[in-house]
């Protein structure tokens, strides 16, 4: 979005701060990887006690950005240094994708580090939380800051260890589950979490408003006769059309008479609505709603003769959740798949009231101003528009629409076929598994080679996102190669234009 009036006016008080930034370069260009430590060392002890002015932000940012540009080889710009400061603020950063947000991160973590503060930051998957640790992570490092990667599947001593570090990596979920765990222990030295001081979250809007409401939930298993749902499973497929009816757009199934007197005479009980009865009609409904409101590839995937959610914001396969209710147990009868026992709700929190504990809280994004009020009424944080380094390039084309599947599926090919003839790299996005396999099945058929990732194949993320910037590749994705993932271009790709 472009910046308004406030932006420009806001935007232009930390553009000079940034510019006494730049002008600072040299200052500890002579010092070696022991001094800058024991800077970043003399600054935590300083500032134990005494306030930080903006002489101090100043010389903290140029140290940062020296120690950048050596063991990265980037240099950060001043559009990026206003954004490091907006961050620093506990506000909304707005930056264009491209603009280097992973580069921004490493001067408020740093800072906040310097303050005092243990330092989470939030990625959208646990792939980028990975890949940001390795490339920021190493410079934080060669500044005498420890730095470590929150991973699920840890026990409760590696977990201790990883929280007693100054910066760590990781996904909402997986910090959101260890406050779970912590709030659950009998004995307070068996907690893991040191504290919630300052988190940053990149890809703010999707974590902080689509996910908001999102709850994280720790349960246990639930006895009851599984082969139930293996019995509603054969009931469903016995049914014919004038037995059940559905909305979906309200995504609703419910029994008509006939479909009443059907699975009354099944489950050989004189009525479903009779006290001793409900157990066979709550089954009964959860079987129809798996059969006819959840799609295989859109809303779960089977693999290895396991039914995983999908992630309808990153696209991305959840094991270990899975749906409440019966819900899930449902869907993997009507798979064929094991049935196991449902889960009992032991321990709940939402994504929006854990971040809300924490004591500072800034994110960035490429997208946050439409979602201001928002962030301003539910975080108390204010959203800045950052300006672009360079002019954008980028043209965004309006959006076709087709009458008909086969015509769109047509259209895509003729725009892919010719631009691989022309060498240049191709990125397809789809909404879901299945879309995702039917344009894979005509290129193949229009014999034009491509790589497919999506939550099927999620384990190969890294290698298929490292080639889908070579010359001539085509890559065929869900929306996991959307929020946050670094498609590096090729230099003869970029010699190639529009």
């Amino acid at each position: 979005m472009e910046q308004s009036f406030n932006d420009k006016r806001i935007v232009r008080a930390y553009r000079e701060v940034a510019r006494k930034i730049v002008k600072k370069e040299g200052l500890y260009h002579n010092m070696d990887q022991a001094e800058l430590k024991e800077q970043t060392a003399i600054w935590r002890e300083k500032f134990k006690t005494k306030e930080m002015t903006e002489r101090d932000k100043i010389n903290i940012f140029a140290l940062a950005r020296e120690a950048a540009r050596r063991i990265t080889g980037l240099e950060a710009v001043t559009v990026q240094l206003i954004g490091a400061l907006v961050l620093g603020d506990g506000k909304v950063a707005e930056m264009k994708t491209g603009e280097g947000k992973t580069l921004v991160s490493l001067f408020v973590m740093y800072i906040e580090v310097i303050r005092g503060n243990r330092v989470h930051l939030i990625t959208a998957n646990e792939y980028l939380a990975k890949r940001d640790r390795e490339e920021i992570g190493q410079v934080l490092e060669y500044l005498g800051v420890s730095v470590a990667l929150n991973e699920a599947q840890l026990d409760k001593f590696q977990k201790k260890a990883i929280y007693t570090a100054d910066v760590i990596y990781g996904t909402a979920a997986e910090f959101g589950f260890d406050y779970l765990r912590d709030n659950m222990v009998r004995a307070w030295e068996d907690k893991v979490q040191s504290g919630l001081d300052f988190v940053l979250i990149d890809e703010a809007d999707s974590i902080l408003i689509d996910e908001a409401r999102t709850p994280l939930l720790i349960s246990d298993k639930k006895e009851e006769d599984l082969s139930l749902y293996q019995d509603a499973e054969l009931l469903v497929q016995s049914m014919l059309k004038d037995d059940y009816e559905i909305d979906e757009q309200k995504r609703f199934v419910w029994l008509n008479d006939a479909g009443i007197e059907k699975a009354q005479r099944f489950w050989q009980v004189e009525s479903l609505y009779l006290e001793e009865t409900q157990n066979f009609l709550r089954i009964t409904m959860l079987a129809l709603r798996a059969h006819f409101l959840m799609q295989k590839d859109k809303d779960y995937v089977v693999l290895d003769d396991e039914v995983l959610i999908i992630d309808p914001h990153t696209g991305r396969a959840l094991p270990g959740r899975r749906f409440n209710d019966g819900l899930h147990q449902a869907i993997e009868a009507k798979e064929g798949a094991a049935v196991k026992e449902e889960s009992r709700t032991l321990a709940t929190i939402t994504i929006q009231n854990y971040f809300r504990m924490y004591k500072k809280l800034s994110g960035m994004t490429g997208t946050a101003k439409t979602e201001e009020e928002e962030f301003k009424e539910i975080y108390g944080m204010d959203v800045v528009v950052i300006p672009t380094n360079l002019k954008v390039n980028r043209q965004d084309m309006p959006d076709d629409i087709f009458y008909t599947q086969k015509e769109k599926g047509r259209a895509i090919i003729y725009e892919v076929s010719w631009r691989h003839d022309k060498g240049q790299p191709t990125l397809i996005g789809t909404s879901s598994i299945k879309n995702n396999e039917w344009i894979s099945g005509l290129l193949t058929d229009a014999n034009i080679p491509h790589q497919v990732l999506n939550a099927k194949n999620h384990a190969q993320e890294a290698e298929i996102i490292a080639k889908a910037g070579k010359r001539g590749m085509v890559t065929l994705a869900t929306n996991m190669a959307g929020r946050g993932t670094d498609i590096k271009l090729d230099e003869d790709a970029h010699q190639l234009g529009d």
